[in-house]
């Protein structure tokens, strides 16, 4: 199998593949297929040579195999034992000597690890700036531009999917949008954004705020992270339901979890209280917030049993629903389209 003509980046990742273990490489593969030239794996499983195949993506097990024309390395795994560390170190190192830059969206730092002329080819996603500013609520003065914030009932539930998808589906309706990134796999995807799981937390709203601040489209798709029924993210999350000040929300859920990952000792809320606890959440710093609509991942469902699920949910719940990758999010036209109407 031969490599993507066009592609100039290579994904890098080890052990088995499956859709939440490797969220990073799926989700670049979806959303920056054609640029994927191949996947870099030292120690292949059949599964991720599956995967593989299934993408019309060549799995390649050495540096050397690595494509003339590849400019790009992401790391969709890290090594932190020090002995695989050791490993992933010297694979960078070569292809640094390609002259080939790495990106590393892990919460260690890379960087550091190279010498001086090493390091402007190694890039740690995650670091932030020193000279942060703490939240104003000067946002709320962009009274012509919508902000539409993703937020789950979990974590890793589907938020940066329907935000990539909305706003495609937004632009070729002809709508000024543009998708923030606010996670290290959204930043690998858009080229730009903002690590925001690793500002310090006085400063996570105020950081969010300054960085939207600086964009002028008539409508934001904010990336959400975690949720505030995830012990591990709640903070996060409610930091940036007051950072982004939105007008609109949108509710990931998925009907397949009965819990939080990683907590099953703890339920998972029903949607309608979702709904109310981010919406009262919301209206302590932008008092026109709302769940403007509702994305269900179906993805263990049937089509017919996907439907009747959606069409269950807008009856309750009286809001549109759809599960963005099956049947698009033409449902969210009407409501967004009426706000900038109105506004704009």
């Amino acid at each position: 199998m031969t490599s993507n003509e066009s592609g100039n980046t290579i994904v890098y990742y080890e052990g088995e593949f499956d859709i939440h273990g490797a969220k990073c490489l799926s989700s670049l593969v979806r959303y920056s297929g054609p640029q994927i030239a191949a996947i870099l794996s030292l120690e292949p499983f059949d599964s991720l040579k599956k995967f593989g195949r299934e993408n019309n993506i060549p799995v390649i097990s050495k540096v050397d195999e690595i494509p003339a024309g590849a400019q790009k390395l992401m790391l969709a795994t890290l090594h932190n034992a020090e002995d695989t560390l050791l490993i992933l170190i010297n694979m960078i190192k070569k292809c640094v000597k390609k002259r080939i830059h790495v990106y590393n969206g892990d919460h260690l730092f890379l960087k550091a690890m190279f010498s001086e002329t090493e390091q402007a080819y190694v890039h740690d996603l995650r670091e932030t700036p020193t000279n942060m500013r703490l939240f104003s609520g000067n946002l709320g003065e962009c009274a012509d531009q919508l902000r539409i914030l993703t937020v789950g009932l979990d974590c890793n539930i589907g938020k940066m999917t329907v935000s990539l998808e909305l706003e495609k589906f937004l632009i070729n309706a002809g709508f000024d949008a543009e998708f923030v990134a606010t996670g290290q796999i959204g930043m690998m995807i858009e080229g730009k954004g903002i690590p925001l799981d690793r500002t310090i937390v006085d400063f996570t709203s105020g950081r969010l705020e300054e960085y939207l601040i600086k964009h002028h489209n008539q409508i934001l798709v904010i990336e959400g992270q975690g949720s505030i029924f995830s012990p591990m993210y709640s903070g996060l999350t409610l930091a940036q339901v007051h950072g982004s000040m939105p007008q609109f929300i949108i509710l990931c859920v998925d009907p397949s979890r009965d819990h939080p990952r990683y907590f099953p000792q703890l339920k998972m809320p029903g949607i309608g209280q979702a709904i109310s606890q981010y919406e009262l959440l919301a209206k302590h710093v932008m008092p026109t917030s709302k769940i403007m609509g509702i994305s269900a991942n179906t993805s263990t469902m049937g089509e017919k049993e996907a439907l009747d699920y959606i069409n269950s949910l807008e009856k309750e719940h009286k809001r549109p629903v759809t599960d963005p990758i099956r049947f698009g999010c033409d449902k969210f036209k009407a409501p967004i389209a009426k706000w900038v109407s109105d506004n704009c």
